[in-house]
């Protein structure tokens, strides 16, 4: 499945997050962004790719 439709950031936030495991935390610290917004672009992607499957 391609996933064209997602920014680079909220691909980037994907990637980390689901195939790296990385946490909340530490994607946040690494990309200096606040945990919210790691939150927010998650939530973002996955309806997204919900709407897109």
């Amino acid at each position: 499945m391609s996933m064209d439709f997602l920014s680079p950031k909220e691909k980037l936030i994907v990637r980390l997050f689901y195939l790296e495991n990385l946490s909340v935390p530490k994607i946040s610290e690494g990309y200096g962004i606040t945990k919210y917004a790691v939150y927010n672009i998650l939530k973002r992607a996955k309806k997204k790719i919900k709407d897109n499957i």
